[in-house]
């Protein structure tokens, strides 16, 4: 499984700056956990959790659910049975949704919803994104710090420095930022969609 810490020597070695002389340890980890902010929408995690409804049509979301990414609520009118029925013609808001049933005081309603991914806590955490969104990450953060090397004169000043004996030019960093849009572009487009919302 990948930590932080080792996509962090592999974004180096793509780098060429594996000493960190260009970019800091502490850029480079802020380069990953951008990359792994932004995961979402292109990877997603399906949460499901339930609770217990009142009186309606007013219900409680669950405290994790987050606005506008709720697809799907359901019902389990009886607790021996295990199927849960879809509601459908509810609404999301902030706190609340609206469930378009009445009389369902005590029974369960079961809400799943999609999320991305927070930073690690630390270098050495395992990251919990899938397999294919390791290599997103990576390329994210490269692209993240090759950008700043042409918008930034002092770290271009360092990467050229560090750069010279391969006599890369403003020019091939640009073709390699091109090249990595293309890559992201190309796993994004392998992913599945988001899940519609059953309304």
């Amino acid at each position: 499984m990948a930590t932080r810490d080792g996509q962090k020597t592999e974004l180096a070695m793509r780098l060429g700056d594996v000493a960190y002389t260009i970019w800091g340890t502490t850029e480079l980890d802020g380069y990953l956990n951008h990359a792994y902010k932004t995961l979402y929408p292109t990877f997603y995690q399906v949460k499901v959790a339930t609770t217990t409804a009142g009186a309606g049509p007013v219900q409680t979301k669950p405290t994790t659910a987050q606005y506008d990414r709720l697809h799907s609520v359901g019902i389990k009118r009886d607790a021996t049975v295990t199927r849960v029925r879809p509601v459908r013609r509810w609404f999301d808001g902030d706190v609340d949704a609206i469930v378009p049933l009445l009389l369902i005081t005590g029974q369960t309603l079961t809400w799943a919803w999609t999320e991305g991914w927070d930073s690690p806590a630390s270098g050495s955490t395992t990251l919990l994104i899938p397999i294919q969104a390791e290599e997103y990450a990576i390329v994210r953060a490269q692209i993240s710090a090759l950008e700043k090397v042409l918008t930034d004169r002092v770290s271009a000043e360092k990467y050229f420095a560090v750069q010279v004996r391969q006599a890369i030019t403003e020019d091939d960093v640009v073709n390699t930022l091109d090249a990595l849009h293309v890559t992201l572009r190309a796993i994004a487009e392998r992913q599945p969609p988001l899940p519609e919302q059953e309304r």
